[in-house]
């Protein structure tokens, strides 16, 4: 499973990550959408692993996020 972020505005509808993700990293808040987009997917996983044990999950960071210290280490990787 890809675990994707999408935004839904109100008015404009389906915003692109192409559009979002930009503005984002230039208000340097991207490294905290990637945690909480790892909190909740490890969250998830951890409800359901019997349900979903045989699966594997992919979050895609950004390379200012990859440096960002409070990022959590996740090694050793979860059993697939």
């Amino acid at each position: 499973m890809e675990i994707l972020a999408r935004w839904y505005h109100p008015f404009d509808g389906l915003v692109s990550p192409g559009d979002f993700i930009p503005q984002l990293e230039r208000a340097g808040l991207s490294a905290e959408l990637s945690l909480q987009l790892l909190t909740q997917t490890l969250a998830l996983y951890d409800t359901h692993y019997e349900q979903v044990k045989s699966l594997s999950f992919s979050l895609n960071l950004s390379a200012g996020a990859l440096y960002d210290i409070e990022l959590p280490n996740p090694w050793p990787p979860m059993p697939c």
